[in-house]
């Protein structure tokens, strides 16, 4: 099932995870979500933050691999 936050995640990657492929970048979406967070723009954070919400994303955070921020 394609859900709204993988349509969003498949829209940012390749933007923020240029150096693969938006399949490839799929199969990591905590490091994507991580690089929006990272380097997104206002827009793409807030966005971000809209689809998968505050809690996925302070998991991520907290689970980060060194290097992610």
């Amino acid at each position: 099932m394609v859900t709204s936050a993988t349509v969003f995640l498949e829209q940012m990657a390749s933007k923020y995870i240029w150096w693969k492929t938006p399949e490839a970048a799929l199969r990591y979406p905590d490091r994507l979500m991580a690089q929006i967070m990272d380097m997104g723009t206002f827009g793409d954070i807030q966005a971000l933050v809209l689809v998968i919400g505050e809690d996925r994303l302070t998991d991520v955070l907290r689970h980060a691999d060194p290097g992610w921020f």
